[in-house]
């Protein structure tokens, strides 16, 4: 019983530091953008009118489109469906574009990105988005334009097809 009280004080006290020795290397990454994409009459697109393993991505890289396809991830196209609420939504994941910032001030990084959501093979969608990294360590989307429509960060915006 004496060991056992023994390893526990020596663990208490060896696992005790102060914030000075903390090592904060951690990334913190906000890059997604929630839709539900509904018809005028408030019916679910994703659930009927649009297939998601047709659906693309891709990221506008100095003036390329280059299509978002890494199959080692476990949402490859950067795009993930959520179907067990009402009505359907989809994560984007949006190009955090680091290499290709306008503005950097104090180790603040400020950019944008488009990004073209193809949801079939006639219909593509635009997001736009503005970011700010701080250090290479936080990197969070500030603005959000859908085909030209601005909508709040971190809220699921409603997109409505005609």
């Amino acid at each position: 019983m004496k060991k056992i009280l023994f390893i526990l004080i020596i663990t208490f006290f060896g696992c005790s530091k102060n914030d000075k020795e903390m090592n904060y290397n951690t990334f913190v990454l906000n890059n997604k953008v929630e839709v539900n994409i509904l018809d005028k009459d408030g019916n679910d697109l994703l659930n009927s009118h649009y297939s998601f393993e047709y659906m693309k991505l891709y990221y506008i890289i100095d003036n390329n489109k280059i299509e978002v396809l890494n199959e080692q991830l476990d949402n490859p196209r950067n795009l993930k469906l959520i179907n067990n609420v009402n009505p359907y939504g989809l994560r984007i994941y949006t190009n955090d574009g680091l290499e290709e910032f306008i503005e950097e001030k104090d180790g603040v990084k400020y950019g944008e990105s488009i990004n073209l959501l193809e949801l079939n093979g006639n219909e593509t969608d635009t997001i736009k988005t503005e970011w700010i990294s701080v250090k290479d360590k936080y990197f969070k989307v500030t603005k959000i334009w859908y085909n030209s429509i601005p909508f709040e960060t971190d809220k699921i915006i409603q997109i409505i097809k005609e």
